[in-house]
């Protein structure tokens, strides 16, 4: 407590003015202009040259994976040269082996120098297949990815015992953030679009203009995301850094590896929207990035189950406990990927400088999922929009083939035959999805299954659930609030 004698404590409140500088290019030889909400201090387009629009771009990072794996090349797969020969004309061309697969497998098998038949004496396909697939997992390529472990929570069956923590191992990743730091410093992101903008098209002889939209840094997501981090806090009050969102594009498609075999990987990719789509879909571009490979859930799981669960022996059982094992295996993958370093980044930003030396503040922001249908109701993105209770979702946990296949909505499958008329527009504004009211059905879903024993597609649950084909898995929607623009599904 301050004695009556000293001076009154002044305090001094720091105010930030924000202040909007609109920007508009004259329009170029096809009539298009450009409308920046802040004067950007540099437009990328400007340095492009005709070869970078049809000659792929080079990058040192491709080279230097490629240079690694030739120099330091593995033992062989299999057991011996002859049973590689076999195996690699099992393994390729057509899985329907025709006469001309006959033949190259004379020619290029049995004809070779190289194979012996004596080497085939103890010879077993299947054998020969799992040894190749163990030893592709420990290839050089994933050495530079960390690995850890999820857990996921299975339940028991039974309300006398408690749901069991499993712990899945195999998670090849990096840090989001570090994917991000990377790719600012390196020379491909003198091509990124850090102040977005809109495109119009003046037409010839004529006053009227027209929205035209090709890019992510052209579309109102991004404007609005670049124009809200203007006002975001940072780390350090004083910090003059320019702010720029980083644009995340995440694609993620589980790939068999080949037609024989069990060898399969599940990847996330990151790319970037702050850079053009002709320069991220050059294959040699270095644009795309590898965030992790998701585990497969382990045959240990389904043996342990056999003990575990009180309903294991039910068919319809094993088939529902092991999708809703794999749902719940995706959200602890991604819950364990935005770590605190992302969601502290997306908060307050991380100071990273580019190759000319100039230091910026960057929020990663997440503005797309891009998965096939399979993945879509095995994945879902929960967030708030605004402070409302609707949500939008990027992918949902929708059943397959469900009643209602919209993630954003609850049109049924009976009336998908009139998307694109004015009635189907009002239909899914209408029947949008609420936040609040799936998030509760789900935890009184789980638990049920939870904590009284009920099966996961037992008649409770479905009486729940169906009405909005929803899933019960929850993920933590703050979580994904924080992370999700809320326009990412328009």
């Amino acid at each position: 407590m301050p004695s009556p004698s000293d001076p009154e404590t002044v305090v001094t409140q720091r105010v930030t003015l924000i202040v909007q500088n609109r920007f508009q290019t004259a329009p170029n030889t096809f009539g298009l202009w450009k409308e920046y909400l802040y004067q950007p201090s540099y437009d990328p387009d400007a340095f492009i040259s005709p070869e970078d629009l049809h000659h792929p771009h080079t990058s040192a990072i491709v080279r230097h994976e490629e240079g690694e794996e030739e120099g330091t090349e593995d033992a062989s797969l299999y057991s011996n040269r002859s049973s590689e020969l076999l195996m690699n004309w099992q393994n390729s061309f057509s899985s329907m082996k025709s006469n001309e697969e006959t033949t190259r497998l004379v020619h290029s098998v049995l004809l070779n120098p190289q194979f012996q038949l004596s080497d085939l004496e103890k010879f077993n396909a299947t054998n020969e297949n799992r040894k190749a697939n163990a030893a592709k997992e420990k290839a050089s390529f994933l050495r530079s990815f960390h690995d850890a472990s999820v857990e996921i929570n299975v339940p028991s069956g039974s309300a006398q015992e408690a749901s069991w923590m499993f712990s899945i191992s195999g998670l090849h990743y990096h840090h989001i953030t570090t994917l991000i730091k990377e790719m600012f410093e390196s020379p491909i992101s003198k091509n990124f679009h850090f102040s977005p903008f809109k495109l119009f098209r003046k037409f010839p002889n004529s006053e009227d203009s027209h929205r035209i939209y090709s890019e992510i840094y052209n579309s109102d997501v991004l404007l609005d995301e670049h124009d809200k981090v203007q006002r975001s806090p940072t780390d350090d009050a004083t910090c003059k850094c320019k702010k720029v969102v980083a644009a995340l594009m995440f694609w993620s498609d589980a790939t068999h590896l080949a037609s024989f075999g069990t060898a399969k990987m599940w990847p996330i990719y990151l790319l970037f929207g702050n850079l053009s789509k002709y320069i991220r879909c050059q294959p040699n571009s270095g644009a795309m990035k590898h965030l992790a490979y998701i585990p497969s859930l382990p045959d240990s799981l389904q043996d342990q189950l056999k003990s575990f669960h009180h309903k294991w022996h039910v068919p319809k059982q094993q088939s529902d406990i092991l999708t809703h094992c794999q749902q719940e295996l995706m959200h602890a993958v991604w819950k364990f990927l935005l770590d605190k370093d992302f969601l502290h980044a997306h908060t307050y930003g991380m100071v990273v400088q580019s190759p000319d030396g100039i230091e910026q503040q960057v929020y990663p922001c997440i503005l797309t999922y891009l998965a096939d249908y399979p993945e879509k109701y095995v994945v879902y993105f929960y967030f708030l929009l605004s402070l409302t209770a609707i949500f939008r979702v990027l992918l949902a946990t929708i059943r397959d083939k469900a009643l209602c296949p919209c993630p954003c909505c609850l049109v049924p499958k009976m009336k998908m035959d009139r998307v694109g008329h004015i009635a189907d527009a009002n239909i899914r504004n209408d029947r949008a999805h609420k936040y609040l009211d799936i998030k509760e059905s789900v935890k009184k879903a789980r638990e049920a299954i939870y904590e009284q024993g009920v099966p996961i597609g037992g008649a409770y649950v479905q009486r729940l659930l169906k009405p909005t084909s929803t899933v019960p898995t929850l993920v933590s929607s703050d979580l994904f609030s924080c992370c999700c623009s809320p326009k990412c599904c328009n």
